[in-house]
């Protein structure tokens, strides 16, 4: 038998990879995504034991938690949801759907508008909503969501944008005042 070798396991691996047009890369037979800019990108991907980092001109644009086992996928909305709204008609059947519904919630108020209206109205209507919590704060949009799915009334997009909204304050009026110099003056005869 040939001796063992006693060489401890690497911290970390890199792979170069490039960014695929759907803003997708694959490592280790699993798929994650990364920010939309860097499609058709080469990048570097650090992978370590429970993270991968993903680098473009030396600089870490990514950290995503590491999927176990293979043909697993990661797809953050906030990488794709624009180039989703570009073409709202992929959204119906976009291979990594079920990623695209950060909780419960989301996925509920896509079942009711997808019940209430068309299915390219309810798919752009539910791509705005998104759009709205990778812009704002995802909790206070499913928040929203949440209010309006215990409600009756009729929504979409629209009406969470409107409830988003935050109220503004009137502006106060400011009263100009007379300046009186010779206060200045003497001030400034006292320092003298």
């Amino acid at each position: 038998m040939k001796p063992l070798s006693v060489a401890p396991w690497p911290e970390m691996r890199e792979v170069r990879t490039r960014v695929g047009s759907g803003g997708t890369i694959r490592v280790r037979n699993n798929t994650y995504s990364v920010p939309s800019g860097l499609k058709g990108k080469q990048v570097r991907v650090r992978l370590y034991e429970w993270q991968l980092e993903v680098w473009y001109a030396n600089k870490c644009v990514e950290t995503v938690p590491r999927l176990t086992g293979i043909h697993g996928h990661r797809i953050n909305y906030r990488h794709i949801i624009d180039t989703l709204l570009r073409k709202p008609g992929g959204f119906r059947n976009y291979r990594y759907r079920d990623d695209l519904f950060p909780t419960s919630v989301f996925r509920q108020a896509w079942e009711a508008l997808n019940k209430r209206f068309s299915p390219r109205r309810a798919d752009l209507a539910y791509l705005r909503i998104l759009k709205l919590a990778a812009s704002q704060m995802e909790t206070d949009v499913a928040a929203v969501l949440s209010e309006l799915l215990n409600t009756q009334t009729p929504w979409d997009d629209q009406t969470v944008r409107d409830q988003l909204a935050p109220c503004q304050p009137a502006i106060p009026r400011l009263q100009t005042g007379q300046v009186n110099l010779n206060e200045y003056d003497q001030l400034l005869r006292g320092l003298r």
